[in-house]
């Protein structure tokens, strides 16, 4: 019985002395450690509310502008672009190209070598109108907007109740996207229905071949020509819905909108965090548009 009492009074006292111990050390672990200032903690607490606040805003921007290739997935250039522009004098058409690839660049798109063959056309016109009518009439294989190529590989090529609105529908910039399809191994395939794909990801991803961007040249008046460079470099990256609501939101989508004066000078923070989280996410990912939106937010919001 002594013996027991013995050796729970040395636990008792060894306890004590790892606790002193412990005590003594902390205070000197805590002084290691850099003080938080007052304003640290208040614009760390700032920028949480500001990314909190800005998230709905972000992700309904998203939502609105980027538009679902098939219903399926974003659309991107997998394949190196080359651009050209048609319809301007040299030193315009020198400087919208030098733009274009600046942006292209920075958002993370493979640019083709200078001898490269066109894929993405920038045509200002007088009559936008007039011009698709006659492509859509002697429909060159060699250009193939119109032919069976553009549309999922229907050898009849893109049906007349798309290609009609597309004509008639008057837009100071009309764009067609020419896209197809690969498997996840980066192989041409046909597009894949519901039933191919996962909870979580999608087996088919589309790439832009071509794309025509068409630019009514009365448009054009009063726009700077930084302006429309930076428009078109948003609008020729990624597929963009024609007719998004566009709200509150800062962005060179406007452009068009109202009077030039109302629109950004250029591409806006946004856009370019937009075009970034295109080219950065996952496209085999259903949820892609929600990651997007949250690397905009910490892009735009740092």
């Amino acid at each position: 019985m002594r013996t027991r009492v013995l050796v729970l009074g040395m636990a008792v006292v060894a306890s004590a002395m790892v606790s002193v111990e412990a005590a003594a050390q902390t205070p000197a672990a805590t002084a290691a450690m850099p003080p938080v200032s007052k304003s640290e903690m208040l614009e760390e607490v700032t920028v949480r509310a500001k990314r909190l606040n800005l998230a709905p805003i972000v992700r309904n921007f998203v939502n609105q502008i980027a538009l679902l290739a098939n219903g399926e997935g974003l659309a991107r250039w997998d394949t190196p672009m080359c651009p050209t522009v048609i319809g301007l004098p040299q030193q315009e058409d020198e400087f919208i190209l030098g733009r274009i690839s600046e942006i292209a660049r920075a958002a993370g798109v493979r640019m083709a070598g200078e001898s490269c063959g066109p894929n993405l056309f920038v045509v200002v016109t007088p009559d936008p109108k007039g011009l698709l009518e006659g492509w859509n009439d002697h429909n060159d294989l060699r250009l193939g907007i119109f032919n069976g190529a553009t549309w999922r590989y229907d050898p009849n090529g893109a049906p007349q109740s798309v290609v009609e609105p597309f004509i008639n529908t008057p837009r100071a910039a009309r764009v067609w996207y020419f896209t197809g399809a690969s498997d996840t191994w980066g192989q041409l395939a046909v597009a894949a229905g519901p039933k191919d794909n996962s909870h979580i990801q999608l087996n088919i991803v589309y790439g832009f071949f071509r794309v025509f961007v068409i630019v009514d040249q009365a448009r054009l008046n009063g726009l700077t020509i930084g302006q429309f460079a930076d428009y078109v470099s948003m609008v020729g990256l990624t597929q963009i819905k024609p007719a998004a609501h566009l709200g509150d939101s800062p962005t060179i989508l406007k452009l068009f909108d109202a009077e030039p004066q109302a629109a950004p000078a250029g591409m806006t923070d946004w856009d370019q965090a937009f075009l970034k989280s295109v080219y950065a996410t996952d496209q085999q990912l259903k949820t892609q548009r929600a990651v997007m939106a949250k690397e905009m937010v910490r892009d735009i919001s740092p």
